[in-house]
């Protein structure tokens, strides 16, 4: 996954953020999905939620599945602000193309959403914010970022206290410079002492 570490002793071959005892198929690196359909979280207190092998956490956000949510299927994220959606673990491969459905909640005045990055120098905004205000169907926002790895992302709501938006359908694609030369080598774990027969092994 060009970090250096060969096959046989890199705990993460694809290079997708997931532990390959973890990953369903480790020697794929696959665009990074998240729709919400397949966790729960219900109130805005700080928390997590975990699918597909990767954790996000939850700053004044909720999944939201009633009426006045905007969603592709039963379930989205709803932000208030000041919220935050952040990926624990950051990404191993880097963060390329970025896409995300949004809209404001409800009747809200809407709040401003600001996809932001951690290259280790502190987070930092990632292309130009997005409004929800008047955005009553779920519009999707493509952004290309091209970060090398590891990188960290979240995507965070501001405006007036207490405004709420929705997001859903957040794709995420890596990004690795081309033809990068890898010297792929296994780390040396332990001596062993061994006597020379003159056969080959």
């Amino acid at each position: 996954d060009g970090d250096g570490q060969g096959d046989a002793c890199d705990l993460d071959i694809d290079g997708d953020g997931l532990f390959n005892e973890d990953d369903p198929d480790p020697y794929t690196s696959n665009t990074l999905k998240m729709d919400f359909e397949g966790v729960s979280k219900t109130s805005y207190a700080e928390g997590s939620v975990t699918t597909n092998g990767r954790t996000w956490a939850l700053s004044n956000a909720l999944i939201g599945t009633l009426s006045s949510d905007l969603r592709n299927g039963a379930k989205s994220l709803r932000l208030v602000a000041p919220g935050s959606l952040t990926l624990e673990g950051g990404l191993t491969n880097g963060l390329g193309t970025l896409s995300f459905a949004c809209g404001r909640y409800g009747t809200d005045a809407g709040g401003t959403l600001t996809v932001e990055c951690n290259t280790g120098s502190g987070w930092v905004p990632a292309g130009a914010a997005w409004s929800t205000a008047g955005v009553t169907n779920l519009t999707t926002n493509t952004i290309t970022v091209n970060a090398l790895g590891p990188v960290g992302f979240r995507i965070t709501c501001t405006g007036t206290a207490g405004v709420r938006a929705n997001v859903d359908d957040i794709l995420i694609s890596e990004y690795r410079l081309p033809n990068e030369p890898v010297d792929a080598q296994c780390g040396l774990e332990t001596a062993v002492d061994a006597a020379f027969d003159g056969a080959v092994h």
